[in-house]
């Protein structure tokens, strides 16, 4: 088969067109041209698209990812030469919502119908191999260059190698008898598990039903004993019902002699609690009494009030007479600030007195004279002198004496204002002025305290005062008050005695009103809730009583009831399950047919299991026939690839490949060679597994997507020429996003190059 024009409505692609040529053709072009999407569409029109397939994370469904952008439907067509010679149109356009699943082919030229590739194995009939096998193989991509085991590839290759039988698998038939196996026991599931479990349950029943039947036959007994106690229990309610009964008509009579009792006190204590004619209110009593307990409080808080009104002013008296024993004689704060700065003024002043320079003096004082004694004795003694020296004793003498009356002055200044100081400081009672300023800290401390006790006694006075006029109001109030309801409003003693009897037969009348609307209530209960008429004697027989009162009688018939409704329940049920587990020869008849149907099951399981082991040793076997092969003929083309590089390469079942270097005797995996060496050992892979694989009369093309990015200058080249040599056998379409294959095959022969 050989693609010659593809039509494409398909992603990005909107009516985009490539024609090939028989040979290698390089399709070049920057990123986000197409060429992934042009990949992706020739495997479409090959083998259809999924339209089972979901969005995942991370991940697109090709009928999501391909989705035309301009919103037409996703469709294409594709001419290709067939085996014959002939040119086949394939044009696939969508059916319903499903894309591309409407498959058309005619010949090119005639429109006649090539029925024999109309059907779902299209790909498979062209290609010669599955959809599995074709992207593991010719469908080369640079980001899927490394190949992955699958059954259809594995059962291609073991054809070629064994019996040529290709609808056998390893993989395939291993996963068919392990889905038998897993069947018949998966760990905790399965047959195997399922029947066990099976067997143990009629185990369980069978001891159940043992069980069950003890239980019945113990509920039975409790079931007899429970009733006979009931009926005794209802026997010693119904009488504890008579003894109240009697008992209810007796409280009956009480209640009405209450009643009248009631009567005759309420009106005894109205005629009491009327005045001059007028009944006393409840009310004005009420008033009374508050203005007679508000004065009793009032003559408490003036108590209180006057004993804090003392209390500050003894406190205040203490902090004035301490005050008075401090250095400032209890003057105000104003005064001792006065007081403070002229003693301070004092203390400057005499140390700036005292701090004059003394030695500029002293020494001056002690050599002017000696230096008028020595001229004047030169002068006397020597006559050698050009000039007399008398006029400078004079001079000397005389700077002396002004010296002199200067150290004098000074001093006399300083002993003048030590003395100012002094006098300040024995008059304040300090001995330095440090002492002054701290004397002078406390003592604006006690001013201060003065000054809050001062406006607490003054504020315990306005209180006192406040409190006493209260008094007086409250206390004209009271006496109005008492003269309402009695006559002895002059005495407070007497008034307060009064007052309160009249509170209590005030207070009992109330009670003594709701003791009789309570006695109402209870005479109209008691004879509602009497069974009969109260006033018909009751027969004075004898009545046994139980030992027990009504709530412990109550209580132990509805205990014993709800035993008995319990015991039944237990009883039903006791008997529904003896009734359910059913006859223990049934159930053991049908676990012996269990057990035989167990017995085969583990039998089929062990031999499954053995068939297993076989097939892995089978499989062992072909592996090492076809990994030679493999590796042959990819350790030919890497030899091709790397220009003498590596010259041998070794693969397990898995196709997970390790290669050798040349001059080397030790083979290594791949994992330790470069990213661009790994990409030629399994794009010498591919080419192998397309030699193996493919039918030699499909000669299926070779597809590449960027499958020499990582491919330096030189191995490129070589990459580049063994393409153009298997194009002589087969049509290979390589899609590049550089130009530098392109330039390197430009102007030879049988290579097709297209710019996107």
């Amino acid at each position: 088969m050989k693609m010659k024009r593809l039509s494409a409505s398909f992603g990005a692609l909107q009516n985009q067109r490539l024609t090939f040529a028989p040979g290698l053709n390089i399709v070049h072009g920057p990123n986000e041209r197409g060429k992934s999407t042009w990949c992706a569409f020739i495997r479409a029109m090959l083998y259809g698209i999924n339209t089972s397939e979901r969005n995942k994370d991370g991940v697109l469904a090709e009928k999501t990812k391909y989705r035309p952008w301009s919103g037409h439907a996703m469709e294409g067509i594709m001419e290709v030469e067939i085996e014959d010679g002939r040119s086949v149109a394939i044009q696939r356009t969508a059916l319903g919502t499903s894309p591309m699943k409407k498959l058309d082919v005619r010949y090119s030229g005639s429109g006649e119908e090539v029925t024999a590739l109309m059907n779902d194995n299209l790909g498979e009939t062209l290609t010669g191999v599955p959809e599995a096998v074709f992207v593991r193989s010719a469908f080369i991509r640079q980001a899927g260059l490394k190949v992955a085991q699958t059954g259809q590839l594995e059962q291609r290759i073991a054809a070629l190698v064994s019996s040529g039988e290709e609808g056998v698998s390893y993989r395939d038939t291993t996963g068919i008898l392990g889905a038998w196996q897993r069947k018949r026991r998966h760990n905790k599931t399965g047959q195997i598990p399922a029947l066990e479990a099976e067997i143990a349950a009629i185990d369980q029943a069978l001891e159940r039903l043992a069980e069950a039947s003890i239980a019945y036959n113990e509920v039975s007994l409790d079931l007899d004993r429970v009733m006979a106690r009931t009926h005794e229990l209802r026997a010693d309610h119904d009488a504890i019902l008579e003894l109240e009964r009697r008992t209810a008509r007796k409280n009956i009579m009480e209640a009405r002699d209450k009643l009248r009792e009631l009567d005759l006190e309420i009106e005894a204590l109205r005629k009491q609690l009327t005045y001059k004619g007028a009944e006393i209110q409840k009310e004005t009593l009420v008033e009374a009494q508050e203005n007679h307990d508000k004065l009793i409080s009032l003559s408490m808080k003036h108590t209180d009030a006057k004993a804090d009104k003392e209390a500050a002013g003894r406190d205040l008296e203490l902090i004035e007479e301490e005050k008075r024993n401090t250095s400032f004689g209890g003057r105000n704060i104003t005064e001792a600030k006065e007081l403070v700065a002229q003693a301070e003024a004092a203390n400057r002043e005499a140390d700036e007195a005292a701090a004059f320079n003394k030695q500029k003096y002293t020494f001056p004082l002690a050599a002017l004279p000696v230096l008028a004694l020595a001229a004047l004795a030169l002068d006397l003694v020597s006559d050698w002198t050009i000039i007399p020296l008398w006029p400078i004793s004079v001079l000397a003498l005389i700077a002396t004496g002004i010296l002199g009356f200067q150290f004098y002055r000074k001093w006399k200044f300083a002993a003048e204002a030590e003395k100012k100081r002094g006098e300040a400081f024995v008059r304040l009672r300090v001995g330095n002025i440090e002492d002054l300023q701290r004397e002078f800290v406390g003592y604006q401390h006690l001013c201060e305290q003065a000054e809050v006790h001062s406006a607490v006694l003054e504020a315990a006075e306005q209180t006192a005062d406040q409190i006493k006029a209260d008094m007086q109001t409250c206390k004209d109030t009271f006496e109005q008050q008492v003269q309402s309801v009695s006559d002895e409003a002059g005495d407070f003693a007497a008034a307060s005695e009064t007052l309160t009897a009249l509170r209590k037969r005030m207070d009992r009348l109330e009670l003594a009103n709701s003791e009789r609307v309570a006695a109402a209530h209870l005479d109209t209960a008691l004879t509602t809730n009497y069974d009969g008429d109260p006033l018909q004697p009751i027969p004075q027989d004898s009545l046994e009583l139980p030992l027990m009162n009504k709530n412990e009688a109550l209580y132990e018939l509805k205990r014993s009831e709800k035993e008995l409704d319990s015991l039944k329940n237990n009883y039903a049920l006791a008997l529904g399950e003896v009734r359910a587990l059913g006859d223990p020869v049934v159930l053991g008849a049908k676990r012996g047919g269990m057990v035989s149907r167990l017995r085969d099951l583990t039998r089929q399981h062990e031999a499954l299991g053995l068939a297993l082991d076989v097939l892995a040793e089978a499989d062992s076997e072909i592996a090492a026939r076809f990994s030679p092969l493999l590796g042959q003929r990819a350790g030919y083309y890497l030899d091709r690839l790397t220009d003498g590089g590596y010259k041998r390469v070794v693969f397990d079942k898995n196709l997970s490949p390790s290669t050798e270097r040349a001059g080397e005797s030790v083979s290594r995996d791949i994992l330790y060679l470069s990213g661009g060496t790994i990409d030629q050992v399994y794009l010498a892979l591919r080419l192998a597994i397309c030699d193996m694989v493919f039918p030699p009369e499909k000669a299926c093309p070779i597809i590449l997507d960027d499958a020499l990015v990582s491919f330096d200058e030189g191995r490129m080249c070589k990459a580049l020429d063994l393409l153009k040599e298997l194009a002589a056998e087969r049509q290979i379409i390589l899609f590049s996003c550089h130009k530098r294959e392109a330039a390197y095959l430009a102007g030879g022969t049988d290579v097709n190059i297209v710019r996107l």
